[in-house]
């Protein structure tokens, strides 16, 4: 793999990735990033400077290879050695990073000297699209194959599911790990891609083909959803897309410690900006993007998984691109 980086008035744009999905920040403050063609987890120093792989075998990450500087159009692709399509990542409290594999369906736990460690397997897993941790350190899984939301401890043991079941009988951590019809229902969802911890202790999800978001109590009850700019709403709602107004196919969340979020909307190809009060904007001054899966918080502005360019983006200051 050879990875190239060139500077803009707006930020570094790095390319040479395959179809880079997931990103993550380390316990150093690296910028962690899955390429689920090439089969393997990158790691970049604070810089870009140089790059590591770990391709989900158990030993250590490879020798740091540089980063040129210019630009590169090839999108490479790799034999599977351990992990098959590592579609997501995230640092846990334990200072392991785990990682989310959705063609062999697996969390896979990344230990600081490389080793790995399977933490759920494909007994209970089906088609997982992101592995988040929650502030008690639970795992939340978004099973985009089952329609779920499972929720396991820091160790990997299955603690229940949300959705709804055949019926609409609302799962309430239940256990079982047979799919379920996807609904538009409150509560329920259709192939989510992504759940987040939110400040009170209840669950953001990315109900993607319910082109909405959907905020859950920590008990699983519905509080509200969200399909447009005009924020959160206390009742159902049900996402009609309009690709120029519309939270289109919603697969990505990240929320600072400030309370403002980010939304990476596959569907129309954006990434949208919560303010604190709740007003929704997409940031429109972004360069072109083609089919993002994941945007975050990064330091004073914000990188996005520009999947379909096979690139990223890090963009330096969030307020230009507000303006």
């Amino acid at each position: 793999m050879e990875l190239f980086r060139q500077s803009h008035p707006w930020g570094l744009e790095v390319t040479g990735l395959g179809r880079p999905m997931g990103l993550g920040v380390d316990d150093r403050g690296c910028l962690l990033v899955t390429d689920m063609d090439c089969h393997v987890l990158v790691r970049f120093d604070a810089k870009f400077e140089h790059f590591q792989c770990h391709d989900g075998r158990n030993q250590p990450w490879g020798a740091p290879t540089a980063v040129y500087v210019g630009r590169s159009t090839q999108r490479p692709t790799r034999v599977p050695a351990g992990w098959n399509g590592p579609h997501a990542v995230t640092p846990d409290h334990q200072g392991r990073l785990l990682v989310t594999s959705y063609y062999s369906p697996q969390v896979a736990a990344v230990w600081p000297d490389g080793s790995v460690r399977q933490l759920i397997g494909s007994d209970l897993l089906k088609g997982p699209a992101t592995a988040r941790v929650d502030a008690s350190g639970r795992i939340l899984v978004s099973e985009y194959a089952l329609n779920l939301l499972m929720v396991f401890d820091e160790g990997g043991h299955y603690l229940g599911r949300l959705g709804l079941a055949p019926g609409r009988v609302p799962l309430k951590f239940e256990s079982g790990r047979d799919a379920v019809p996807a609904s538009a229902a409150a509560g329920a969802f259709d192939r989510p891609h992504m759940a987040i911890g939110s400040p009170d202790g209840g669950f953001l999800i990315a109900d993607t083909w319910n082109h909405r978001l959907q905020r859950l109590s920590a008990e699983g009850d519905f509080v509200a959803s969200l399909v447009d700019g005009r924020g959160w709403k206390y009742e159902l709602q049900y996402g009609v897309v309009a690709v120029d107004r519309g939270i289109s196919c919603p697969v990505a969340l990240d929320l600072n410690r400030s309370g403002q979020m980010l939304i990476t909307t596959w569907g129309n190809n954006q990434v949208w900006f919560m303010d604190t009060e709740g007003l929704v904007a997409p940031l429109n001054n972004l360069p072109a993007l083609n089919k993002p899966y994941d945007a975050r918080f990064w330091r004073e502005g914000l990188v996005v998984a520009d999947t379909h360019h096979g690139r990223l983006l890090i963009v330096d200051n969030l307020i230009s691109l507000q303006c």
